[in-house]
């Protein structure tokens, strides 16, 4: 199958998960309510991780987030030139993000069942998961992208031709 093919089944994947979330029922309180003590504050009801329902769908929707994201830097990076090495290290970080974001959500639950007393780098580890994790995981992508740019998005020859167009059209608009 073509990359536009596989995206549009996940596509498709991920509007059967969007109304599905709309068809189940809203958890008391999951955007949250004004804490007892500090009124520009919400905080969650007791019941929003209650059902399983409401986990596996979340959870999924994430993954339906970063799966478009991936997709995105795919479409992006689809030329003739840049095929083999660059997909393995995009497909290396998208595993990696992958990793991160299901690392982070379970701490979540893991978190909300004990008792919220774990902390890391004075942090709540999911928070922790959410700051040094989840923010750090693309950095992957950005890194490679920035440092291989020239061999795998832009080479001399494909700017010169840019340049040659711009000229050309810089000629066409003085006249």
């Amino acid at each position: 199958m073509r990359l536009s093919q596989i995206f549009l089944v996940c596509l498709i994947c991920f509007l059967i998960l969007i109304l599905s979330l709309w068809y189940f029922p809203i958890p008391e309180n999951a955007a949250g309510s004004v804490h007892p003590t500090y009124d520009t504050m919400l905080h969650s009801g007791d019941n929003v991780l209650a059902s399983t329902t409401t986990r596996v769908l979340s959870f999924l929707f994430g993954l339906g987030v970063i799966t478009m994201f991936y997709f995105f830097i795919l479409f992006g990076a689809d030329r003739k030139k840049s095929t083999g090495k660059l997909r393995s290290w995009i497909n290396f970080g998208f595993v990696i993000y992958l990793i991160v974001y299901t690392l982070s959500f379970f701490s979540y639950l893991n978190y909300e069942t004990t008792g919220h007393n774990n902390f890391f780098f004075g942090w709540p580890t999911p928070t922790a998961w959410m700051i040094y994790g989840m923010w750090s995981a693309p950095l992957i992508l950005v890194f490679i992208y920035v440092i291989k740019f020239k061999d795998w998005i832009l080479d001399e020859e494909d700017e010169a031709k840019f340049q040659s167009i711009l000229a050309g059209r810089k000629e066409r608009s003085a006249k």
